[in-house]
């Protein structure tokens, strides 16, 4: 488990910065999350191909799980498919799709964005090593009057975003081999 979110850098990458901006500027007073729909993804409109959304389902043995409602061109470029509509456990594998989970968990339940900067192997039979930077943050699940306050814990989706310099060919990144997370998209 997760000890402590990754913090935010002070020298936050300026795409990774507009979707944190973005999304500050929608939290309340009283450091309420925004729901969903307060959100206007037209502001993000720039960096939407390289942005991602996810709801938080509940599946029917109970676990939670991430279904991606939105998954930008550039991200399909990274992972050669598109994830929109399909399940986090379906497009990833096992240990790569607990490390998401956990990472978006702790970010819904602390109700804060969370920074990574990690890599992961994309399909194995390609040899490509992906090394990218992330942001996320939660969003509350909308309500269904405006005005009704939102339920708290209920937190619904997360909106990430990702930079990176480029594919990477593993066999010749240094760490490829020794990164604990391997990704192979299922067909």
């Amino acid at each position: 488990m997760m000890q402590d979110a990754y913090p935010l850098p002070a020298d936050l990458d300026p795409i990774l910065q507009q979707l944190v901006d973005c999304w500050q500027g929608k939290v309340d007073n009283l450091g309420r999350v925004p729901m969903l729909r307060e959100m206007d993804l037209m502001e993000l409109y720039a960096i939407a191909p390289r942005f991602f959304l996810a709801d938080q389902i509940i599946t029917d043995d109970g676990k939670i799980d991430y279904r991606w409602r939105y998954w930008g061109s550039t991200l399909c470029r990274f992972v050669s498919g598109d994830f929109t509509n399909k399940l986090l456990s379906d497009t990833h594998d096992a240990r790569a799709a607990e490390h998401a989970r956990e990472i978006y968990s702790w970010s819904m339940q602390h109700g804060k964005p969370q920074y990574s900067d990690e890599g992961m192997r994309l399909n194995k039979t390609y040899k490509v090593f992906w090394k990218y930077e992330r942001v996320i943050v939660p969003l509350l699940q909308n309500t269904l009057n405006k005005d009704d306050p939102p339920v708290a814990g209920q937190f619904g989706h997360i909106l990430g975003v990702y930079i990176s310099d480029n594919d990477i060919d593993a066999s010749k990144h240094p760490h490829a081999n020794k990164h604990p997370l391997s990704f192979t998209p299922k067909k």
